[in-house]
């Protein structure tokens, strides 16, 4: 993303309890909100504890969220984000990385679900890997073969012409 006030991080304080959330966040009344919604609630209020949010202007809670006229909704800083999210994939295809994560443990662990998708990406990772192994060992044999024959072939035209 380019210059303008759009581009800039801002730093945004806690969200501000309606007269009906109940201090909002997780836990919030309003609209039921799955599993998933409250996982990804409880971590980005958790991360804004730990270091203060520094591009989230939005809660999980859709009546917390408000829009104000001539400024665009969403993101704050769509650049970086796309950097960083082709980072964390980039990341992601470190066989060590992926370990890494899937051991770590703490009192909010990865959800089973998200779990699964790190198990099932891994497998797949080594599946990708074991077949790639396999196939270059296959060239490397059918290259041995050619030269052998190339050998086998040039000895018997050398012995031939003599």
């Amino acid at each position: 993303g380019g210059g303008g006030s759009g581009s800039t991080l801002q730093a945004i304080g806690p969200a501000q309890a309606g007269p009906d959330s109940g201090g909002g966040g997780v836990g919030a009344s309003g609209p039921a909100m799955t599993d998933e919604d409250k996982e990804i609630a409880k971590a980005v209020e958790m991360s804004m504890v730990d270091s203060g949010p520094q591009a989230v202007a939005d809660t999980s809670n859709p009546y917390e969220r408000e829009r104000k006229e001539g400024e665009p909704c969403g993101l704050k800083n769509i650049g970086n984000t796309c950097y960083v999210n082709s980072f964390l994939q980039t990341l992601f295809l470190v066989p060590e990385f992926v370990d890494c994560v899937l051991r770590y443990r703490e009192e909010s662990e990865l959800s089973p679900h998200e779990k699964e998708r790190f198990v099932e990406a891994r497998e797949k990772r080594r599946q990708r890997e074991a077949a790639m192994a396999a196939e270059a060992e296959a060239r490397r044999q059918q290259q041995e073969a050619a030269e052998r024959e190339a050998a086998a072939g040039a000895s018997s035209s050398s012995s031939s012409a003599a």
